[in-house]
């Protein structure tokens, strides 16, 4: 049979086919660089090496081959060949020095088919059938980007995890530790461009108390010793997350988080209670009190007790006396005799330190007693003053 498609005419031979065939087929592929790069590019293939690509399809260095499927007889063409033609490219182009070779399945951009059949010389001879493809798609794909192959990528970024941080201890006052408790990242580390760091812009995410962002050295800064994680109690955890964005002058950007973990350790706190009493011959009481302070759970216990009042102990048989957790102190007046008046008032105090034993069972027993001749009205006042751990 005659055959035209590809500017051949006359008797169609196995050679003529193929060469025929080959060199258009060269031809209709090398000016289709642009769009088998990008397609390259779309399947995952780095931009600068889809760009070596492009320019080695437009250079020439590509070989064709699987490009007919092909069936004998003995009767006559077979119109029914096996199988669908899949003509195949190989390129081979060179990225960083580094020679590599890429196969495209040519069928994805073409379309047609046609056979062509020749008859061997002889009485015997056999038909040989060949199936091709024709028509090659050179239109460029409607999600094609014309920036496709612009070298300025937008950058990439890593998240980064600086793991447990242990909160410092502070002290009963809001007072912390003396030194520096922080740690950082310089996101120049976590980040990376085609462009100089001097080049791309930073921004961060809401901010935690105790963590800044320093925007001239692009470090995100926790202090451990900040009073913002005193809330956590020991043992107790909290993870934060911040999410930063850098971003080229182009204004393509990126994402990622840095996240930290605090741990809490026990802090120090204060605690104050107080009491009063006045004595009142017709009370309940009557001459004295008992009392029982109960602590803050916690540990390691340290603090006072402070007894003070104003009363009727000028005579001495006039006496107040405080027992605390089982420790005694007594006031007593130094003159002769007893007018049990409040007309001199005496104003008494004393200090009660207290242990961590003594503190460890939770509370604080105070005991009072004015002694019978004391006129009423005198009174006392007690104040426990304690801090803790926890």
């Amino acid at each position: 049979m005659t055959d035209t498609i590809f500017g051949f005419s006359g008797t169609v031979t196995q050679g003529a086919l193929s060469q025929q065939y080959t060199s258009w087929l060269t031809s209709e592929v090398a000016s289709m660089s642009e769009n088998l790069a990008y397609d390259a590019f779309k399947d995952g293939m780095a931009v600068t090496e889809a760009i070596a690509l492009r320019s080695a399809i437009q250079a020439g260095t590509f070989t064709l081959s699987n490009l007919f499927t092909a069936a004998q007889s003995k009767t006559g063409a077979v119109t029914d060949v096996a199988g669908k033609p899949d003509p195949l490219m190989t390129v081979t182009y060179t990225v960083d020095g580094v020679e590599k070779s890429y196969t495209i399945h040519l069928a994805e951009f073409m379309s047609g088919e046609a056979r062509s059949t020749w008859k061997d010389s002889g009485k015997n001879g056999q038909f040989h059938t060949r199936e091709y493809l024709t028509d090659v798609n050179h239109d460029l794909p409607s999600d094609y980007n014309e920036h496709w192959d612009d070298l300025n990528q937008a950058p990439t970024a890593q998240n980064y995890d600086f793991g447990n941080l242990q909160e410092t201890d502070a002290n009963a006052d809001g007072s912390h530790q003396a030194g520096d408790f922080t740690v950082s990242i310089d996101l120049d580390t976590l980040v990376s461009d085609d462009k100089p760091i001097s080049e791309l812009s930073f921004s961060v995410g809401t901010l935690p108390d105790g963590v800044t962002f320093d925007q001239n050295t692009h470090q995100i800064i926790v202090d451990q010793n900040s009073a913002a994680f005193d809330f956590l109690k020991k043992g107790e955890t909290k993870t934060y997350k911040i999410e930063y964005t850098v971003t080229d002058k182009e204004g393509l950007s990126a994402k990622a988080e840095v996240s930290f973990t605090v741990v809490g350790t026990a802090d120090k706190y204060h605690d104050t209670q107080t009491f009063s009493f006045e004595k009142t011959d017709g009370s309940a009481q009557g001459s004295g009190f008992t009392h029982t302070f109960f602590l803050h759970e916690g540990f390691d216990y340290s603090g006072l007790v402070n007894v003070s009042g104003d009363g009727d102990l000028n005579q001495k048989n006039e006496s107040v006396k405080f027992t605390v957790d089982g420790s005694g102190w007594t006031y007593q007046g130094t003159e002769n005799g007893n007018d049990g008046q409040l007309d001199t008032l005496t104003h008494y105090a004393h200090d009660f330190g207290l242990s961590s034993v003594q503190l460890s069972d939770g509370k604080v027993i105070v005991t009072g007693d004015f002694s019978s001749p004391v006129a009423n009205g005198s009174t006392a006042n007690v104040t426990l003053d304690y801090d803790y751990w926890m």
